[in-house]
C-alpha cells in the first residue's frame, strides 16, 4: 500500500472517489478508510500512528465541518498528509478562517475543493512517489502527456481565412 485515503463519512466518497480513480489509473496502490474523527478518535490515532508500518507513503484525507481530519492525522504521523476540503451537503465551503474554538486545533491548510481538489491530490501524491518509483513516474508522465494533447487539441485556433 502506498497511499491512504481517509474519509470522515461515506458521503465524502462522491468527492474522494476521484482521488482513488486517478491513483488506480496511475498504478498507485491505495487503501480507503472511513474514520469519523469525533466518534473514533482512538481508531484515527491508531490508523495514523501505524501508517508507516502498513507501508503508507502519503495520506490523503477529506475534511468537512469542524473536525480537521487532515490536521489530526498529520499530528499523529510522520507520513505526509494532503487535505482535501469537501463541500458540505448544500455545496458550500466551510469557513476555516473563523475565530471559533474548533479552529484552534493545530491543523494544516487544505488543497482545493471538490473533485478538482481530489484529482489534484492524486497528482500531487503521484509526483511525490515518482522519484522513488520509476513505474509511477512513467505512468504520471504518460498521463500528463495525454492530457496535454487533449488540451492542445481543444485550444487550436480556427483558421478564419
Amino acid at each position: 500500500m502506498q497511499v491512504g485515503i481517509v474519509l470522515g463519512s461515506r458521503s465524502q466518497w462522491n468527492t474522494m472517489k476521484h482521488t482513488a480513480e486517478l491513483l488506480a489509473h496511475l498504478g498507485i496502490t491505495y487503501e480507503a478508510r472511513i474514520i469519523t474523527a469525533n466518534k473514533n478518535s482512538n481508531q484515527l490515532h491508531e490508523y495514523a500512528s501505524k501508517a508507516i508500518n502498513r507501508g503508507l507513503e502519503i495520506i490523503i484525507a477529506g475534511s468537512t465541518g469542524k473536525t480537521y481530519l487532515p490536521g489530526i492525522i498529520a499530528s499523529k504521523t510522520e507520513v505526509p498528509v494532503l487535505g482535501i476540503q469537501i463541500n458540505n451537503s448544500n455545496g458550500q465551503k466551510k469557513d476555516y478562517d473563523s475565530d471559533s474554538d474548533s479552529n484552534k486545533i493545530n491543523t494544516i491548510r487544505m488543497l482545493d475543493t471538490g473533485a478538482e481538489g481530489a484529482t489534484n491530490a492524486a497528482l500531487f501524491a503521484a509526483g511525490m512517489l515518482a522519484n522513488k518509483h520509476p513505474r509511477i513516474r512513467e505512468n504520471l508522465m504518460n498521463y500528463r502527456n495525454q492530457n496535454e494533447h487533449k488540451k492542445d487539441s481543444r485550444e487550436k485556433p480556427r483558421n478564419n481565412s
